[in-house]
């Protein structure tokens, strides 16, 4: 179980991802601060809240998640940063590690995978996995 009280912010256009991952953290010791279903409500919830990690989507309604990793890695080099998504390719694995994401998960991939790839991010923000 990783260290308790780690804050995490949920960037997802889907809410039942949303409330399955809210649910899943906090199971693990997480503190789940808040909770984003855009890029431009993700950047509030970051800037606001000040979360030690966020989790987000590629895909959102109104633009990449990328752009979220890119600004957030710009604010914040101690942020851990999971991209959690449907696309499981070279392409967008190497596009989430130029933006400065921490670690890149498939949404296929069992919870486990995500709560160490979230472990790391928040222990090593700047090494990718």
């Amino acid at each position: 179980m990783p260290d308790s009280g780690i804050t995490v912010l949920r960037i997802d256009d889907h809410q039942v991802v949303r409330q399955g991952l809210r649910m899943a953290l906090e199971l693990e010791g997480f503190t789940v601060v808040g909770e984003a279903a855009s890029k431009n409500e993700a950047f509030a919830q970051i800037a606001h809240k000040s979360p030690q990690a966020i989790i987000v989507d590629l895909n959102l309604p109104d633009g990449s998640g990328l752009e979220v990793v890119s600004w957030a890695r710009k604010i914040s080099k101690r942020i851990g940063i999971v991209v959690l998504t449907l696309n499981d390719d070279d392409a967008h694995l190497l596009a989430a590690l130029q933006a400065g994401a921490s670690a890149y998960v498939i949404k296929s991939d069992p919870l486990s995978e995500v709560i160490a790839a979230l472990t790391h991010a928040v222990r090593s923000p700047l090494s990718f996995i």
